[in-house]
């Protein structure tokens, strides 16, 4: 368990050091984003670190998966040498991810936006 995680969700450990833990366990599987993966969940722009402690590479790899294999779109952006954070630390030579954002807002919501437009509803 990563002990930043650990903490934000209050989970103490019970006995030994890494012991089991009791309701906390269960509150943070409830919390994990990649419980609630269905076909029905909203398409996922995932902008991960490659040397994130935080939330490891790997964890964004299983969401990407779990996305997949429910159909529903993802793409991830890998910012190469970048820790945890909106500025990515220690990134080299990070790519455009601002402008990603803005391409992967257009393509996923403006369509929609335009369509409600287009039929006199609001969006």
């Amino acid at each position: 368990m990563n002990p930043a995680v650990a903490d934000f969700m209050g989970m103490i450990p019970r006995g030994e050091a890494g012991g089991a833990y009791s309701i906390e366990q269960q509150t943070y599987r409830d919390a994990s984003p990649i419980n609630h993966v269905s076909s029905d969940t909203a398409p996922f722009l995932i902008l991960a670190g490659t040397l994130d402690t935080t939330v490891p590479p790997a964890q964004a790899r299983l969401m990407q998966e779990a996305l997949e294999t429910a159909g529903v779109p993802v793409e991830v952006l890998w910012i190469d040498g970048a820790g945890h954070g909106p500025h990515f630390p220690g990134a080299h030579n990070p790519p455009d991810y601002l402008g990603a954002l803005v391409r992967w807002f257009d393509r996923h919501l403006v369509p929609a936006a335009l369509g409600s437009a287009a039929s006199g509803r609001s969006a």
